[in-house]
């Protein structure tokens, strides 16, 4: 996807909390977006890539029921439309 938008946006978030350390990678593109979010202490994490104009729509749907309980869960739930 990068290679070829141009105006990406790229963020990278490393975050420490009670010992675990969770990364988190988000990319936007021209409609084209991506979604990391690892936890390696806890050998799991989530890849998420969708296009389309309702695609973060998509995404915090799908990362809110696979990471349940987790921060990254209610992180993704703020984001929905109200």
């Amino acid at each position: 996807m990068s290679g070829i938008c141009r105006g990406t946006r790229r963020i990278w978030r490393e975050s420490r909390r009670s010992g675990a350390i969770a990364v988190t990678f988000l990319l936007v593109c021209r409609g084209e977006n991506a979604m990391i979010f690892n936890r390696p202490g806890h050998r799991d994490g989530i890849v998420m890539l969708t296009n389309g104009a309702s695609g973060f729509d998509v995404m915090i749907e799908v990362g809110t029921r696979a990471m349940a309980g987790t921060p990254f869960a209610v992180f993704l739930a703020s984001g929905r439309k109200k």
